[in-house]
């Protein structure tokens, strides 16, 4: 899959997944011939499965300070 349909596929800049990939947090691409880079399906559609599961997590916001102040969470029990 060339880097404008990857992309595409995350609704993200070409420039953003070059700066994923320098970072270290998307897949490495391939290099069938020349400079031409190319993902592989099956390494996109594990990192997909891996973003999933990073939102199935619970946040506790409580002591962040996100909410300011003078808002307090009800607790849940």
């Amino acid at each position: 899959m060339p880097v404008e349909q990857v992309a595409a596929r995350f609704s993200v800049s070409v420039d953003t997944i070059w700066r994923w990939c320098r970072k270290g947090t998307f897949p490495k691409p391939y290099h069938p011939g020349g400079s031409a880079a190319r993902w592989r399906i099956d390494e996109i559609e594990a990192y997909e499965a891996d973003l999933k599961a990073g939102f199935n997590i619970e946040l506790d916001l409580s002591e962040s300070g996100f909410f300011g102040a003078s808002h307090q969470l009800a607790e849940v029990a």
